[in-house]
């Protein structure tokens, strides 16, 4: 499939599960989704169960966050296969990705950094993109970002933005919010942006409502796109264009508790996009207006991004050493007071001095900034209680603090995922800082070991396969009668595992999750099993008693449930009595139902 032939999409939003009850209420709203390809590769098997189903009966299109184009590196292979698979699996007509750098040298940044405009970086990505269309089968797109600082470079940023979908010969997923917010922050016309654009490469575009942080727009996807209302006129601009097949609307935090601020936006994208539907593609191709004066800053001569040699911004080594300043902060800091100093300790060269110095702190400070906070912000949905306790202990930002100088974004392989990894790492810095007796609270080492138990079984392949088999096992089975289950053969899987705490931690998980007070929390020590269930990150918790805890570590399938009566010694043995022995059953049975565990008749060999 080439671009020509890529279907007509219509008006689509983001995939969040945040806004999956709005989906349901509005679903004649939304022609098709975006899911962020990203989030599924560390989930399958069980996101494949989902996916199969939705795409049924919704166009689904993935895109992709860390294909890292930028980065004078290969293409990762097991990256690569994996977007492949997804691309099947949900029978995408194209796949899109960031005209970006998003890791180098084993530096995951997790953001969308910007690349010099250099021609030798708009040939490397050419490259890239052309090989990962290749493997893919289906046309790429590539979206420009928005960006808080400017390296040396030969051209401006469309045309440095042509030069690789040309080269590539690929489309545009053009964010209109991006362009608007760079052409406010760094002082250009987005309509002269537009005019010297290949329009006829524009697929997709994104809108999204930004913030005004320090005088300046940052893409939070976090608004109402009227917030810089200047979007609406772009998006007129372009489908006048004629080749635009879809429009997508992107909201990813704040949202709304009353619907109609997100169908206001969905409707007013879908008038326009029909308008020049109706009117034809030729309509609209004179000249546009200008931004109001008020919102253009100084325009960037030529001359300002002519610093230093662009060789020097294009090597690997470059990328590596602002990929440091960017997530280090100490290095940062080092950096700002002795720029030389420490280009030597990084040898790098003088030129690339200038182009890091070029920059400027400000530029680096503020997207270290929103490297920090998107970081952390992703870590909150998997660990919200320990966020929630440390908010109110007001440790959060200590934690944070301590959590960028200890932990920077390193590849690790084994995590499912960085944002996995990062949830790992902050719950580990938290216990350390309980440790060294910075932070003084012992709910902080409760709450910790409790969220790391959910992450285990979440993220643990072996522990999804179990959960998976459990439940098919459970399903295609008979119910057991007593006798059965006495004889039988109980088995927990790698899927259901049991802490202990110090104090009651499902009450004070509760109260956190409900702002309720932690003046004087329960302190009787509990054990509690958890027990992954089929389902995306589906894992349920239960308090258990001594007894119940001792039956489930027995539970190997090797063992009938009378010998390990037997095993328990003589308070469990009491049970295996007339009554006793109905007791012991109420509590498989009741295993059974939560999916922790199976009993087989007989061993299976």
């Amino acid at each position: 499939m080439n671009l020509r032939e890529i279907p007509t999409l219509g008006i689509g939003i983001g995939y969040r599960n945040e806004l999956r009850s709005f989906f349901d209420a509005h679903a004649r709203e939304i022609d098709w989704y975006e899911l962020v390809a990203d989030r599924y590769f560390s989930s399958f098997p069980e996101s494949a169960d989902w996916l199969h189903s939705f795409r049924d009966e919704h166009r689904l299109v993935p895109h992709g966050l860390d294909l890292s184009l930028g980065t004078d590196e290969p293409l990762d292979p097991r990256y690569s296969r994996e977007l492949a698979e997804l691309i099947r699996l949900v029978r995408a007509p194209y796949y899109s990705d960031h005209l970006c750098m998003t890791q180098a040298g084993g530096i995951q940044l997790g953001h969308l950094t910007p690349l010099p405009f250099t021609r030798a970086a708009a040939r490397r990505v050419a490259d890239k993109a052309k090989a990962i269309q290749q493997i893919l089968g289906v046309p790429l797109l590539l979206e420009n970002i928005s960006y808080s600082f400017v390296l040396p470079g030969e051209m401006s940023e469309v045309e440095f933005v042509s030069e690789v979908v040309e080269l590539a010969d690929c489309g545009v997923l053009l964010d209109l919010t991006n362009l608007y917010i760079n052409a406010t922050n760094h002082g250009y016309d987005p309509y002269d942006y537009l005019r010297r654009l290949p329009l006829e490469r524009v697929v997709q575009v994104h809108l999204a409502g930004g913030e005004r942080h320090a005088g300046r727009w940052v893409d939070t996807h976090s608004q109402p796109v009227d917030v810089h209302p200047e979007v609406w006129a772009l998006l007129e601009r372009v489908v006048s264009g004629g080749a635009l097949k879809g429009v997508l609307l992107e909201r990813d935090q704040n949202f709304p508790s009353d619907p109609a601020e997100i169908v206001k936006d969905l409707r007013h994208a879908r008038a326009i996009f029909s308008r020049a539907s109706d009117t034809g593609a030729a309509a609209g191709r004179g000249v546009a207006p200008a931004l109001h004066a008020p919102e253009i800053g100084r325009p960037l001569a030529q001359g300002d991004l002519l610093l230093g040699s662009p060789g020097a911004v294009d090597r690997l080594a470059f990328q590596v050493a602002l990929a440091r300043l960017l997530v280090e902060p100490q290095l940062r800091a080092r950096f700002l007071a002795h720029p030389h100093d420490v280009a030597r300790e990084l040898e790098l060269p003088e030129d690339a001095v200038e182009a890091l110095c070029h920059a400027g702190p400000d530029g680096l400070g503020a997207f270290a900034h929103q490297l920090a906070s998107k970081r952390f912000g992703l870590i909150s949905r998997l660990s919200p209680a320990l966020c929630r306790l440390l908010e109110r202990l007001g440790a959060i930002a200590q934690v944070q603090r301590e959590f960028a100088g200890r932990r920077p974004p390193v590849e690790s392989p084994e995590h499912a995922s960085r944002t996995i990894r990062d949830a790992y790492w902050v719950q580990e810095v938290a216990l350390e800082l309980v440790q060294e007796g910075r932070i003084e609270s012992e709910l902080v080492e409760e709450v910790a070991r409790f969220e790391q138990a959910l992450l285990d079984l979440t993220t643990n392949p072996e522990a999804v396969a179990s959960a998976r088999s459990c439940d098919s096992l459970r399903a295609s089975a008979e119910e057991l009668s007593t006798t059965a289950l006495l004889d039988g053969y109980p088995a927990a899987g790698r899927h259901a595992l049991v802490r202990r705490f110090a104090s009651q931690i499902t009450s004070v998980i509760r109260a956190i999750m409900e702002d309720q007070p932690l003046d004087a929390p329960p302190r009787r020590p509990t054990s509690v099993l958890f027990v992954k269930q089929v389902g995306l990150r589906n894992v349920l918790y239960f308090e258990i008693n001594a007894l119940t805890e001792q039956l489930i570590a027995l539970c190997d399938g090797e063992r009938t449930t009378r010998e390990i009566i037997a095993r328990l010694g003589e308070r469990f043995r009491s049970l295996a009595g007339t009554h006793g022995a109905d007791k012991t059953v109420d509590m498989l049975r009741q295993l059974i139902a939560r999916n922790a565990l199976v009993v087989r008749p007989s061993l299976e060999v």
